[in-house]
């Protein structure tokens, strides 16, 4: 595995463009972990399920999930019904 000083000189001898082009791919591979990951989330939910997200107000509260959709999930909290994201999810 190559140090971090070394990539950071690596990074300082790359032109501009070399650099765009970098962050595209850094960016589109970040995006495609958070997709897996969030596939791996949604396989293992149901309605009816409870769990708890990551969200300042409700951390820690439990959360019953009442519809599943494509990226996100309706949940009943304490206080009301959110739409959530799946990657937000704490199982």
């Amino acid at each position: 595995m190559t140090s971090p000083a070394a990539v950071a000189e690596m990074l300082n001898d790359m032109s501009y463009e070399e650099l765009k082009a970098l962050n595209n791919q850094v960016v589109e591979m970040a995006k495609a972990k958070r997709n897996m990951d969030a596939i791996g989330v949604k396989a293992n939910l149901h309605v009816g399920q409870i769990i708890q997200f990551d969200d300042n107000q409700l951390r820690g509260m439990d959360c019953e999930i009442i519809k599943i959709n494509q990226t996100r999930v309706k949940v009943q909290t304490p206080i009301g019904i959110y739409n959530v994201p799946i990657n937000f999810i704490i199982i």
